[in-house]
Parts: structure tokens; sequence; C-alpha cells
């Protein structure tokens, strides 16, 4: 079993008493990539460490985040936040701890929680060994969170065209689209994205005559669309062979329940 921990901060030597095969700390203080057998330190940004893990091929059974630097380390972007989380969605096994501190944000966030595509049980028992008690920062309020993915699909049939309806973040299977269209507001997320040549970048809404040019698989993230009625009868009249398939992801459940009512 394998841990993450974000924006780490240095080793402790409690942290070899932290119940997993290997814990990875990531933070910007470290230098390159050392193994010291069950500890690991990644010196790279997050989203950085993120796709190492991935080409490394490692899985994720805890992810941590306790004090990120957002203010006085130097982090520019939030680790418990959606976008983040989407970021590192593939890595997540399909059952996942999650640890953080719901107060570090300021007190306008002090309830902030991510709404990803999993059922979720607060571990308030202290005797879990996987409890931040082992962590030893007794400043910090903690939640644990037990994580079993759900991420249902409705698959719909317009016009020849395939239309896949997902609860789960586009970055699962971006690889296999011909075209991925995301909308982000310029964040340190964009000067990462920038690097995908199959993805486009959005700052306003989809415009749906576009679909006329469009060939094999496409994906849009929710969001993209002034209507998707509009959308949908869009494709009906759609006269574009080359076109196969179109996914529209909903990262959050919230977005992907409202969306459901509309379609029922």
């Amino acid at each position: 079993m394998n841990a993450v921990y974000f924006a780490s901060g240095p080793i402790r030597e409690q942290y070899l008493n932290y119940p997993f095969e290997k814990l990875y700390l990531v933070d910007n203080i470290f230098k390159g990539i050392q193994d010291y057998g069950k500890i690991i330190t990644i010196g790279l940004d997050c989203l950085d460490a993120v796709d190492y893990l991935s080409f490394q091929k490692i899985k994720i059974d805890c992810i941590i985040s306790i004090n990120e630097g957002l203010w006085e380390g130097g982090g520019y972007y939030k680790i418990n936040s959606d976008a983040f989380f989407g970021y590192v969605w593939p890595l997540l096994n399909d059952t996942f701890y999650h640890l953080y501190d719901p107060t570090y944000y300021n007190p306008l966030f002090k309830n902030y929680e991510v709404d990803l595509p999993s059922k979720a049980t607060k571990i308030d028992d202290d005797s879990n060994p996987l409890h931040s008690k082992n962590l030893s920062f007794s400043r910090r309020t903690y939640k644990l969170f037990e994580n079993q993915k759900d991420e249902p699909f409705r698959r719909l049939q317009i016009n020849g065209i395939v239309v896949n309806l997902i609860n789960s973040s586009i970055w699962v299977n971006f690889e296999k689209y011909n075209k991925v269209f995301l909308k982000f507001k310029e964040s340190a997320f964009v000067s990462k994205l920038k690097k995908r040549t199959n993805i486009t970048l959005l700052a306003n809404n989809f415009q749906i005559a576009g679909l006329e040019v469009l060939k094999g698989r496409i994906a849009f993230t929710t969001g993209l669309f002034d209507s998707y009625e509009a959308l949908f009868e869009k494709i009906k009249g759609l006269k574009n062979p080359d076109l196969k398939q179109v996914d529209i992801y909903f990262l959050n459940k919230k977005d992907w329940g409202l969306f459901t009512a509309y379609l029922d």
C-alpha cells in the first residue's frame, strides 16, 4: 500500500510508523528523487510529481495534505481542490483514504470539501492506524475519510454518434481522444496543460458549430456549453460522418446530479 503526502515538509521520524509499505513525500525542499526504503522523497512541484508517479505506475491508497504552503511556503494552487484531485484521480485506487486539514485555507473555506465521484465515510476513531495522530501535528484539525470510487455514466445514441455522459475525471482517459476541450481560468494548471498536444483550452464556452469539422472521438469537461439542449439538437442534425463519439465529463457529484435530473 502506498501513501503520498503532498507538500509534506521534511522527513520526520514518526513517519516510519505510518502503516504503509511506501510513503512518498512530495515537496520542493527535496532534491530530485531519493529512495530511503519505506520513505521516498520527490523534489518536484505537486503537478510534476503526479506525472512522475503516473509514469512509474504508482497507485495511491492514501492521499495526504496538511499544510501545503499556500500562504507561507510558495504554493500557488490548492491541493485539496477539485482541480488537483481531478488531475491525481487516475492514480487513486478504487478505495482510498484522504487525510487533510479542512481549516487550512481560511474561515471562508473552513467547511470546504472536495465533491468528487466517490462514496466518502468519515473516520473519527483515533485508534485507527491511519489517523493523523501518527503524524504528530497536534496544532492542526484533521479529517480522515475512506473513499470508494463511484463513477456512474450514461450512454446515448444520437444521429449515429455515441454520446457518453460520465461522472469522473477527464484525466482518466484523455489520451484516447482525438481532441479534448477544457475550460480553465489562468492558473498553474494552464501552463501544464499547454504541453498536451490533444488538448484545447477555452476561455469561453464551446461554439457547437465547431462539431461540424471535428473527427474521431472528442471529450469535453462540463460547463463548456450555453445549453445542453442546444448541443443535443445540434448533434441530431449533424452531417459529419467523421465524428464518432462525444464524451462529456462531470467531475462534481453535484453537477452530475443536476444534469441527470435534467435528463430525467
